[in-house]
Formats: structure tokens, sequence, C-alpha cells
């Protein structure tokens, strides 16, 4: 609160400044925020485009944040995470929960539930946000896999990111994902209109096969593949999964969705 107050008497304070240079680097910040491709802001991007500017030293981050506010271009949201630290965004007035999820991370797409309702694989909006934040590159295992250890791997409990928030009651949750150089992955509209990085079907219907929980379990994967009957070719799922090098056999899991929708198990090999 102190930090707000602060920037509110500075705002206040240039505001009665009347400088007129002031006055032009504000409403060339104006006119860049509404120009510029992001739904979401950090202080420090805010920074960045008033270096552009060659904006004044009196017009910092936080001031230009205040009067951007003011203006109502954007608006200033506070999101908890799970251990009660605070992120702000500051967004523009129309940003959905889809946008702001994104804002968390630099080069995340939308996943899993968020993924299956934006491709028309889901009826319902998701109830939790997965944003896949790619990890960089690691060798592939060279492990042999026993029959036992398979079992242990698919029996166990998954495991889950605690790289969570909550935003208007909307919990967010970022995931380390496997490196696949953003394979499967496009933009997509939301409801508003808004452009979304996401997984597309093929890529979206292997994602909850390997980590069903992100995914609502197995009945909502079930209906997922019914739903893409007809839409998704088990040639694009063959490919993506072979392209993503997996170390586990998941052909067995998406064979098993496959047949149940009417597939032959023998089109999926691994």
């Amino acid at each position: 609160m102190t930090d707000g107050r602060e920037a509110q008497r500075e705002s206040n304070a240039l505001n009665l400044d009347g400088s007129h240079d002031l006055a032009g680097h504000v409403e060339m910040l104006v006119r860049m925020v509404r120009d510029a491709g992001g739904a979401a802001f950090t202080l420090r991007q805010i920074g960045e485009l008033l270096a552009q500017l060659s904006a004044p030293s009196e017009l910092s981050s936080r001031v230009a944040a205040s009067f951007l506010v003011e203006r109502k271009v954007l608006r200033k949201t506070t999101l908890t995470s799970i251990e009660n630290r605070k992120v702000t965004r500051y967004a523009r007035p129309d940003a959905s929960s889809f946008q702001i999820a994104l804002s968390l991370t630099n080069q995340g797409y939308l996943s899993h539930g968020a993924a299956l309702y934006l491709n028309g694989l889901a009826v319902s909006p998701p109830q939790v946000i997965h944003v896949n934040e790619e990890q960089s590159a690691k060798p592939r295992s060279t492990m042999a896999l026993s029959q036992a250890t398979i079992d242990r791997a698919f029996k166990g409990k998954q495991r889950r990111s605690k790289r969570e928030f909550i935003y208007r009651r909307q919990h967010i949750v970022i995931l380390n994902g496997k490196q696949s150089g953003r394979l499967g992955t496009g933009e997509l509209l939301g409801a508003r209109g808004e452009r979304l990085a996401t997984t597309l079907p093929a890529r979206t219907l292997v994602d909850v096969v390997v980590r069903p929980d992100y995914a609502g379990g197995p009945p909502e994967i079930l209906k997922a593949y019914e739903q893409a009957v007809g839409k998704v070719s088990v040639d694009e799922i063959v490919a993506t999964l072979k392209q993503m090098d997996y170390v586990y056999p998941y052909h067995q899991a998406i064979g098993f969705y496959l047949e149940r929708t009417g597939v032959p198990a023998e089109k999926l090999q691994p």
C-alpha cells in the first residue's frame, strides 16, 4: 500500500507540474501502450517503453503506471501465489484470464484443460488454467525400462507444479514442460477475440494423456478424444507423440482412448 500511495503522490505532483515536455511523453506512452501487442504489462515492461521515449527521470515506471491506470488505459491487478507472494500486472481493461495467465511467463503457452477448451475439445472453461513454460533441453534418458518401472511410473502420484497463482478466484498453474521447440503450438482466438498462444489439437491430445490430472482425469480425456473424432487424424497424434520423444510408452494409454472412440489400436505404433 505504501508504494501505491507514494506513486499516487508523485503522480499528483507531476499533474500540477504543467510541463509540456512531460505531458508529451505521457501522451506518447499512452499511444505506445495502446499499440503494443501485449495485454498485460509488468513495471519493467512499462520502464522499457519509457526508455524508448527517452523520458525524463521524474517519469518513473511506477509513476507512469499510475498515470495509465488513472487514464483507464490499464488496470492494476494483483495475483497471489499459493505461498502468499503478490504479483502485479497492469492489464488492458478487457484482458481475459487467459491473457493474464500468459503474462506470467515470457514464452509460455496455454495447455491441457485450457487448450482442450480453446480447441473445441471441451465444452466448459477450465477450472484451472495451465501455462506451459518449456525447460531447457536435457539429454534423453538411457535408462532401460522394465515392466515394473513402467508400472510404478503410471501408478505413482502425478507430480504437481508449485507455481500456482489465484486471479479473481481463477487458479493459474505454470508448468515446467519438456523442451519441444514449441512443437504443435500456435494461436487461437479466445471468446473476446484475443489471440492466445496454445497447444493445437494433436499436441493437446498427447499432453493430456501424459499429465491427465491437468485435464480433469480419464473421463474428461475420453470426452476430448470423442470430440476429436473427425477433427484430428491419428497420423497427427502419432507424429506428435514420436516427435515429443518420451521415454515412457504413452502410446499404450493413447491407444486405449483411441480404441474407446472406435479407432483400431494397431493404427498407433510405438
